[in-house]
């Protein structure tokens, strides 16, 4: 059955508002020795930060939250995560971000929010597949508890991260053997992928010296016919082709003597008959068009003269107009 649209944005609406007002119970429910905002974070590890407040430096772990060692995969993934993360926080003119600790033995250990509306750092990374849950020293409240084992249960269930390996996670920790395997795996899996791409570069590279062999060859035969042409040039747009605006921009140099020597007859049928050369020669590859596969203009072979820098031609609609 399908839902009426007000009825599937009255639904959406409830469940933010749920998930706003269970996050606040959970922040509202604990009590916090220290809290506020810090001026800057630093990444320890997967689930250590050292953030800047008041003028001190506090290092504090996210509580809840495990992550497997900074040399496994997934510990390089969690670092990743809190990287990106405290490099939102540390931009100037970001001020939507709160700490919430509570003092330890062995230091502090606290939470994070941040955005707008608010998410909490920690319940992200579990239910992410980042880390699992660990229930720190200290009083905490059933919300706050079952709010990350409801976050833990969600990405085992999808097998998000850390989850996605049978046996990896333990009660105690995660198993270091299942570890290396999988940083093993992805270890081998980018090389594949590094070697297909490089093979991917040299084929094209390949496809890319073969495509201008083509016309080079093409225009030389061009050449060879006609022993009043001095040599040809081209140039080409790759960005262009595969598009019906790609063309092939050639020049053909003419020997200026031998110009100079022509009736203008003699040089119109130099001109129609090598023009003509050219478009059939170029037409059969593999990004040319039929039809018009080349634009084509004619100069004197001359290069240092400015009279000869000119075009020796110009073709107006169907019709070749000589210019000297």
């Amino acid at each position: 059955m399908k839902l009426p649209v007000w009825l599937v944005i009255l639904l959406g609406i409830f469940a933010v508002a749920s998930g706003l007002l269970l996050l606040a119970a959970i922040f509202l429910s604990q009590s916090w020795d220290l809290q506020g905002q810090a001026t800057a974070y630093h990444v320890v590890d997967g689930n250590t930060l050292v953030l800047e407040a008041d003028g001190r430096q506090i290092r504090m772990d996210l509580a809840f939250v495990d992550t497997p060692p900074p040399d496994s995969y997934h510990g390089q993934k969690a670092v990743e995560f809190l990287k990106k993360k405290v490099q939102q926080f540390n931009q100037k003119g970001n001020d939507d971000h709160f700490y919430y600790l509570k003092k330890t033995e062995n230091g502090y250990v606290g939470q994070i929010l941040y955005g707008r509306p608010a998410e909490s750092l920690n319940d992200e990374m579990i239910r992410e597949g980042l880390a699992r849950v660990v229930i720190p020293d200290g009083e905490w409240t059933d919300i706050t508890i079952n709010s990350y084992l409801s976050a833990q249960k969600e990405a085992r269930r999808l097998k998000r991260g850390i989850w996605a390996h049978k046996g990896y996670v333990t009660k105690d920790g995660f198993d270091p053997e299942i570890g290396r395997k999988i940083l093993q795996d992805h270890e081998a899996a980018e090389r594949r992928a590094r070697q297909k791409a490089e093979a991917r570069k040299r084929k094209q590279i390949e496809e890319e010296k073969a495509y201008h062999r083509q016309i080079k060859q093409a225009l030389d035969k061009v050449k060879q016919k006609d022993e009043r042409i001095a040599f040809i040039r081209y140039e080409e747009d790759p960005s262009k082709r595969g598009k019906s605006s790609y063309t092939i921009f050639v020049k053909v140099y003419v020997k200026e003597q031998a110009w100079a020597d022509m009736t203008n007859s003699q040089k119109l049928s130099l001109v129609a008959t090598s023009y003509k050369s050219i478009q059939e020669s170029l037409e059969g590859l593999k990004y040319t068009r039929d039809g018009l596969a080349a634009y084509v203009e004619y100069y004197s072979d001359t290069a240092g003269d400015l009279v000869a820098r000119e075009k020796l031609i110009h073709l107006r609609g169907s019709k070749w107009l000589i210019l000297r």
